[in-house]
């Protein structure tokens, strides 16, 4: 029984150590515990102090530009003066000198489409015309950065003056009894190999004959002058002969119904 004593009191001992263990333990945790739910992320800790080291550094210039000593503003946003004064001796970012350049080249290419490009336009032409990697959203940025837009819409169709335009004399009546009475005239647009040509026509109603004709790589009113011409000289038409025509784009003939010979 005397030795059974310290046996018992050796096992409370050990017991007794790692419960005070187990406590120290638990202690430290909860420690950690609060050390970090007290503790603010960094970004939210550098929005306290005043935001990112970049912004503090401006807001310190712009305060220097006031008057206010940099040691006192660099104390009160927390920055090293020190640091402060090396973001001073830094260069421009490479991306600013990147959107300099990029905006020098779009405004040349806006003005050379006489201000009509849009964003899109002006990035097919970086892209396809110039061979240049940049996106979409970043030409519209910087256009709209420089102040610049393109001409939305369609033109607006300006439809031929009254006073150029002649009384209709054929009122859908085509047939005629005798040659040299009414002629009608058009022009057809041709493709070939070469490109577009365009023909333009004078057809006596009467006999349905082709009396003056002529060709042309654009429609222009020369074209229609040409061939009337050439009607003209074949036929040598008498007083009172009609020609028709529909109101064209082209000037001169085409721009009325009709012309009297």
């Amino acid at each position: 029984m005397a030795q059974a004593g310290p046996h018992r009191q050796g096992a409370g001992t050990g017991a007794e150590q790692r419960r005070a263990l187990r406590a120290q333990r638990s202690q430290a945790a909860h420690r950690r515990a609060g050390d970090r739910a007290g503790r603010a992320p960094a970004g939210k800790r550098a929005s306290q102090q005043g935001g990112a080291p970049k912004r503090r550094h401006e807001a310190i210039a712009v305060m220097a530009g006031e008057g206010l000593p940099v040691q006192v503003a660099t104390r009160v946003l927390a920055v090293s003066e020190s640091g402060y004064y090396e973001f001073r001796s830094r260069g421009p970012p490479v991306r600013a000198v990147r959107h300099a350049l990029l905006t020098d080249v779009i405004r040349e290419v806006h003005q050379a489409s006489r201000g009509t490009y849009g964003y899109r336009r002006v990035h097919a032409e970086l892209t396809r015309g110039r061979g240049l990697v940049i996106a979409h959203g970043t030409v519209e940025l910087l256009m709209a950065r420089a102040g610049l837009a393109g001409v939305t819409g369609r033109p607006r169709w300006k439809g031929t003056r009254p006073d150029l335009t002649a009384k209709d004399l054929v009122e859908r009546q085509f047939n005629r009894d005798g040659p040299n009475q009414l002629w009608v005239t058009d022009i057809t647009e041709h493709h070939t190999r070469d490109g577009k040509l365009y023909c333009a026509v004078v057809l006596d109603t009467y006999a349905r004959r082709v009396v003056g004709w002529s060709i042309d790589s654009s429609p222009t009113a020369a074209l229609v002058t040409n061939a009337l011409g050439m009607a003209i000289d074949s036929r040598r038409p008498p007083p009172g002969t009609i020609i028709h025509s529909d109101q064209g784009s082209q000037g001169g003939l085409n721009r009325s119904s009709q012309h009297l010979c």
